[in-house]
């Protein structure tokens, strides 16, 4: 079998789905020694234009079938060095539609869907203009937002080993929602974050400033709003989730009835891709012009 050679930099032209004009990525000449032949393989078949969907047994890129009704879509943004976001929406089993872009803006987003029918349920991790995208083509379209990405953000606020008994308390509330599966666990976590609002809601308005706590201040810096700040957003972000429906969207039918069996509550499909992508990038540092990507027309 013929395998991809190395050079020490390419530059692979397209065009960017949210400005049409052509742009050029020049990837890092940095990177290990050519791969193995597995690895190769599933280099030339990407950089062919086939998108690979896992490690193991890989499915390819197939246009969509016009009217077909997806159950569920789920669509992610990869960052590439360079200034590139490479788009995927898929369903369970294959890849749908992939476009490059410059960055995840709602126009980018609406050239990934516009030629696909509504789903049913689209998950995503919350980029504004994917919510977009999906509000302007597909008004009556259920959104999942993705547990994982959520759980992340949480994590972000109020770092793995918070400090104080509130923040414990409420990352110990994130981390039992990727665990949820039944309408009726998805009831009980809504309560208890109805019950963390009501039974810290003094503490989080209270602000201790670095003045105060000097110690703390010393070793992190205070922002303006005080200690407890990262709190009270990370509460705001799960508080405004639950009011806007959008957490357990998964659990259910269009119709509000139980789904048997839930759908995927997160975007690991397409991450699965994301990362066959980025084994692509650090074991290949080069491509001939006729290896080039593009997206499909």
């Amino acid at each position: 079998m013929h395998l991809v050679r190395p050079v020490n930099h390419m530059s692979i032209r397209g065009v960017r789905a949210d400005t049409n004009k052509p742009m050029s990525w020049q990837t890092s000449s940095r990177g290990r020694r050519l791969g193995t032949p597995k690895t190769n393989r599933k280099a030339q078949r990407a950089l062919s234009g086939v998108v690979p969907v896992g490690a193991g047994r890989c499915r390819y890129l197939t246009r969509p079938s016009p009217g077909r009704v997806h159950d569920q879509i789920f669509i992610d943004g990869i960052h590439l060095s360079g200034g590139w976001v490479l788009l995927i929406a898929r369903d369970r089993e294959h890849v749908l539609e992939w476009r490059w872009a410059a960055n995840e803006s709602a126009q980018a987003y609406t050239a990934l869907l516009e030629r696909l029918a509504p789903a049913d349920v689209v998950t995503t991790d919350g980029a504004a203009g994917a919510l977009a995208a999906i509000a302007h083509l597909w008004p009556s379209t259920r959104v999942q937002r993705c547990l994982v990405h959520v759980h992340r953000d949480i994590i972000r606020d109020l770092t793995m080993h918070p400090r104080t008994e509130p923040a414990r308390a409420l990352l110990a509330l994130s981390r039992r929602l990727t665990s949820i599966t039944s309408v009726d666990q998805a009831s009980a976590w809504l309560t208890m974050l109805h019950d963390f609002g009501h039974t810290f809601r003094e503490w989080m308005s209270q602000r201790t400033f670095a003045a105060q706590d000097p110690a703390w201040a010393s070793k992190k810096p205070v922002k303006p709003g005080g200690t407890r700040m990262n709190a009270r957003a990370a509460y705001r972000r799960l508080a405004r989730l639950a009011r806007q429906g959008v957490l357990f969207t998964y659990l259910t039918n269009p119709d509000g009835t139980p789904a048997d069996p839930p759908a995927c509550a997160t975007t690991n499909h397409v991450e699965s891709i994301n990362a066959v992508v980025r084994e692509l990038l650090h074991a290949h540092r080069g491509a001939s012009a006729y290896h080039k990507p593009s997206s499909p027309r």
